[in-house]
């Protein structure tokens, strides 16, 4: 009976230190993702035509500055918004993309 308590003391303990490891690794690759935006920025939304050979990455090479972590964030970003399940763009489409200023408008 002490041979199983032990086994199962043991087999406990590792599951809760791999639990206490894959939550302090996400606590601190969320903490890495994000970028702290000037406050003197303000976000701006702007609806975009879609034209014919235009992709998430180049739309994101044209409103992705130095605000970003990378183009693929912007990108997930903007599937979000747009609730796009896949990167695919249909020319004559529209297309809801953000970007941040320091004009007030």
């Amino acid at each position: 009976m002490k041979i199983i308590q032990r086994v199962n003391f043991k087999y406990l303990t590792v599951v809760l230190v791999m639990v206490a490891v894959i939550v302090v690794s996400m606590a601190l690759n969320a903490g890495a993702s994000e970028k702290k935006i000037p406050s003197d920025l303000y976000k701006y939304y702007t609806t975009i035509s879609v034209s014919e050979g235009d992709t998430l990455w180049k739309i994101a090479g044209e409103y992705c500055d130095t605000n970003y972590t990378s183009y693929a964030d912007y990108i997930s970003e903007i599937k979000a918004i747009n609730d796009m399940k896949s990167d695919k763009l249909y020319a004559g489409g529209s297309i809801t993309v953000y970007y941040y200023s320091r004009e007030y408008k």
